[in-house]
């Protein structure tokens, strides 16, 4: 090989050695002279922090709205006798009812349909809970021309435990019911007005 052109390669070698600790060196100093920025940067970052106002916390969920779950009517109590199987008519407003308290106190549901309708069975159903002992009173016509609907009333006693605010003053309850005419058992309760 020409001695000239090792000289060349040996030279061309250094100057890339050299070169290369230029860069080195040069790399540090990037790194130093960019260190003071970088905390400078930092301690900018953490004033810009104390100085910026707080980030506002996400909505809190509100909890779901709880619907309550409405019951149905409380059961009947179970049958203690069996009032007439037989089809009925009643003539007047009282038989039907002194039907119905018999019917009640039996808790006879088949015969207590014999005297009332759907609507008025599902509102009695509500006073299984503080009525036992149903008893006629008596029942008075409203007065409307060509209805004669009447309002029946009872009185009843509380079951064991069972509170009642208004009492009478022999210790029981009232039942008024309004009653209308029917074809087939002659009248039937229409509605119930109120038990206390």
């Amino acid at each position: 090989m020409n001695t000239n052109r090792k000289v060349g390669i040996v030279a061309a070698a250094a100057a890339l050695a050299t070169l290369a600790g230029n860069q080195s060196s040069f790399a540090t100093s990037r790194v130093q002279a960019a260190a003071p920025i970088a905390s400078v940067g930092t301690a900018s970052t953490a004033t810009r922090a104390a100085v910026a106002p707080p980030v506002a916390k996400p909505p809190v969920a509100k909890p779901p709205v709880v619907v309550p779950v409405v019951q149905g009517p409380p059961a009947w109590h179970k049958q203690t006798c069996v009032i007439d199987a037989g089809p009925v008519h009643f003539r007047k407003p009282e038989a039907a009812m002194r039907y119905l308290a018999a019917a009640w106190n039996c808790s006879d549901l088949r015969a207590m349909r014999r005297v009332t309708n759907p609507d008025s069975r599902t509102q009695l159903q509500w006073m299984t809970a503080e009525a036992t002992n149903l008893q006629l009173v008596g029942c008075v016509d409203y007065g409307v021309p060509g209805r004669h609907i009447y309002t029946c009333s009872f009185t009843h006693d509380y079951p064991k435990g069972v509170a009642h605010e208004i009492p009478t003053a022999t210790g029981k309850g009232q039942a008024f019911l309004s009653v209308s005419p029917a074809r087939r058992p002659g009248w039937y309760v229409s509605v119930s007005q109120g038990c206390g």
